[in-house]
């Protein structure tokens, strides 16, 4: 490993003639680049995960989760909040059937204690929906939930 700087009668000084902060700076503005390029490639391989169970599953007119543009979920968006009430708000912010396991991980991203362990949280959210008929709409056949209240808001059809 090597030293840039070394320490001499409590001074800090430059071995390489660079100061400290520009260093600092630099080594930031990288780190910053290579996690928003690892954020983009890790999307992308989620919509194509997305896109390839839209098609095993064949579903027709369920939206696929790799066309709609969901809000990002901040660390501790929903922290302090029951499970109900957090998939209530998640779901107001994302139209149309959101898959469980998708709910589940954005909800514990989000802050919200489900379960013991991280492994239970599809679990207690398909529980939750279970207790709570009157307020999330399940299918089964393609594993997403929405909310009641959007499924009735829809156009009827002639």
């Amino acid at each position: 490993m090597h030293t840039l700087f070394t320490v001499h009668r409590g001074e800090q000084r430059s071995t390489c003639g660079v100061k400290l902060t520009e260093v600092n700076e630099t080594a930031i503005q990288i780190l910053e680049q290579r996690a928003q390029q690892i954020l983009a490639d890790a999307k992308a391989q989620a919509n194509e995960i997305y896109q390839a169970i839209a098609r095993l599953r064949g579903a027709k007119g369920v939206p696929s989760t790799a066309t709609i543009s969901f809000p990002e979920v901040r660390p501790g968006q929903w922290r302090g909040m029951d499970l109900r009430a957090a998939m209530i708000q998640y779901l107001n912010e994302r139209p149309g059937g959101v898959l469980t396991t998708r709910v589940a991980s954005d909800l514990v991203r989000g802050g919200v204690e489900v379960g013991k362990k991280k492994q239970d949280a599809r679990r207690y959210v398909r529980i939750t929906i279970g207790n709570n008929r009157k307020i999330f709409d399940y299918d089964e056949n393609t594993d997403t939930v929405r909310l009641l209240s959007e499924k009735t808001s829809e156009p009827k059809r002639a």
